[in-house]
């Protein structure tokens, strides 16, 4: 979910957008790169289901077929296979991805999309505004977190398809 990369050789358009913006003068660039969160802000970490499906917590599980699925009914902190990651779990990654940068920080991050959990994102005909207000927490929730953990970091984010108020549907 999170990775970093240095990119060695920096365009000098890129460099030259980092130090005009950003105060970045460097030929290596230290870059963290976050990849598909799906942050569940519904998940509840006291519940004992087995699946992630009423109302409350969509499921990027669809099929009946639960061979997949934990067959466990213990509580999950930090997550259940079969559901989308809870905001403890980014939130361990992100600190313990903070902590690791100590000795060597992000020059910026790079946050290339789907944010938010599945089936929150709307489908085309679909009239949900709570799913809708969720979506928007999300990603209020998620800049909430880079930002504790990477106050002075430039974070560039891309959305992804779940993103979006609908789904596979960006309005750029």
């Amino acid at each position: 979910m999170f990775s970093t990369l240095k990119a060695a050789g920096v365009s000098s358009l890129l460099g030259e957008s980092l130090r005009n913006s950003f105060g970045v003068d460097k030929s290596e660039l230290k870059i963290g790169v976050l990849a598909d969160p799906h942050i569940m802000l519904a998940y509840d970490p006291e519940s004992t289901a087995k699946r992630c499906t009423d109302s409350s917590m969509f499921s990027i599980h669809d099929g009946e077929d639960d061979s997949d699925v934990s067959s466990t009914f213990e509580k999950a902190p930090l997550g259940r296979l079969g559901c989308d990651p809870p905001t403890d779990l980014i939130d361990h990654i992100m600190r313990d991805a903070a902590e690791a940068a100590k000795s060597e920080p992000f020059d910026y991050i790079l946050m290339v999309g789907d944010v938010v959990a599945h089936h929150i994102s709307l489908l085309p005909d679909e009239v949900a505004p709570e799913k809708y207000e969720l979506l928007k927490k999300t990603h209020t929730n998620f800049q909430n977190i880079t930002s504790t953990y990477f106050p002075d970091v430039p974070v560039f984010i891309t959305f992804g398809n779940n993103d979006c108020k609908y789904h596979d549907n960006a309005p750029f």
